[in-house]
């Protein structure tokens, strides 16, 4: 019955919406998606032999030991990222390196393979409802890769304070994947360098 209910709530969906993915528009957007992937594995070839020693340099042991919980390219994705911010910036505060280094830490160990991530871009474009249904609750195991996956930032940013990160590392993890943040972000720090997270996370 849990695979059958998953073909129904996951695969069906997919299949259905492949079918009309060009009456859509949504070719462009999964094609860009699935570019990230790419972007990931160019990511660790180019950081994924020294990244490991930057991020010690940038994170407090605790921290640090954190970045090391994560799979190598979400940890060579955040090196990208970093690396992005710093040529859009110039000078990055240490609690932003934090944040661009730890955004998607939310997602370590949490059993989120290539397959969920793929899955999880198609049915972003073509069934978003399916999904939400999905990531809704992690009761059922062959669920919980779906529910980090749309709760990840929240979770990073729990990890986070308890590794002992700064408040603006904190609330730049909660709100990276936010493409609204609420208003109650009056701190026009914070505003800023979420701003600038968001462009470079959105680019690799």
């Amino acid at each position: 019955m849990a695979y059958r209910r998953a073909f129904e709530m996951g695969l069906w969906p997919l299949a259905r919406g492949v079918l009309t993915i060009l009456e859509r528009g949504r070719a462009l957007h999964i094609g860009a998606r699935f570019l990230q992937g790419w972007n990931r594995v160019w990511a660790w070839l180019r950081f994924g032999l020294t990244g490991d020693a930057r991020a010690r340099q940038i994170l407090s042991p605790q921290a640090y030991r954190l970045f090391r919980t994560m799979g190598w390219g979400d940890r060579a994705h955040g090196l990208y990222v970093l690396d992005l911010l710093e040529r859009d910036e110039g000078a990055v505060p240490p609690e932003v390196a934090a944040a661009a280094l730890l955004h998607d830490v939310g997602k370590a160990k949490s059993g989120l393979t290539l397959a969920h991530r793929a899955l999880v871009v198609s049915l972003r474009a073509l069934a978003p409802e399916r999904l939400e249904r999905l990531g809704a609750s992690e009761g059922v195991r062959w669920q919980r890769p779906f529910y980090i996956q749309r709760h990840h930032a929240e979770i990073g940013a729990q990890r986070c304070a308890l590794a002992g990160c700064a408040p603006l590392t904190v609330a730049l993890v909660r709100w990276h994947d936010t493409p609204m943040p609420p208003r109650a972000l009056e701190d026009e720090s914070l505003v800023r360098w979420l701003s600038a997270l968001q462009k470079a996370d959105a680019r690799c």
